[in-house]
């Protein structure tokens, strides 16, 4: 409506990469699977965090409704790929849509932006219904080997290399 094209039109004059386009345009580019690059989409996505986090408080929740738009298939595919004893469809989806909300306001990736997300988004919910289940007790302790597994999926999310790994094959006490 004209709410939001006037936000976007005043996002525009902030951010580079929405220059030339409407709101409709960049959700369009951010759809096309072939004809805009990676690092178009990237610019794209970067922006659209970037007026989330830091643009005017009466338009966060404009950018907050088009990044659900934007992402929600991938979180449809998180949603359908959990699931809990204690919790009810609705609050599991919610879980995953706050959750999401979260992880945008601390995002600080310059590159692979909706990869990196993904990561950190089942990284977290996953996390957040492991404490739930572990305060209800009701979460069993994993195998070692399951929680090294788990160590270096962190270390990787968080570092984005295999250094762990590297680290514990050179450590002899290991």
């Amino acid at each position: 409506g004209p709410c939001h094209e006037a936000a976007f039109g005043a996002a525009t004059a902030r951010q580079e990469a929405f220059r030339g386009l409407r709101l409709a345009g960049v959700l369009g580019a951010l759809n096309e699977r072939r004809a805009v690059s990676w690092a178009t989409k990237d610019g794209l996505l970067l922006a659209l965090i970037a007026e989330f986090q830091a643009g005017p408080e009466r338009d966060r929740s404009l950018w907050a409704e088009v990044l659900l738009v934007v992402f929600r298939p991938m979180l449809r595919e998180i949603r359908a790929g959990i699931w809990s004893n204690h919790l009810e469809s609705g609050e599991l989806d919610q879980c995953v849509i706050e959750t999401f909300l979260h992880e945008l306001t601390t995002a600080r990736w310059r590159r692979y932006v909706a990869c990196n997300l993904k990561l950190r988004l089942q990284r977290s919910v996953i996390g957040h219904l492991c404490r739930l289940e572990r305060s209800l007790g009701r979460l069993e302790s994993l195998p070692s080997a399951d929680l090294e597994l788990l160590a270096e999926a962190s270390w990787v999310l968080e570092h984005g290399s295999s250094s762990l790994s590297e680290q514990i094959a050179e450590d002899p006490a290991r």
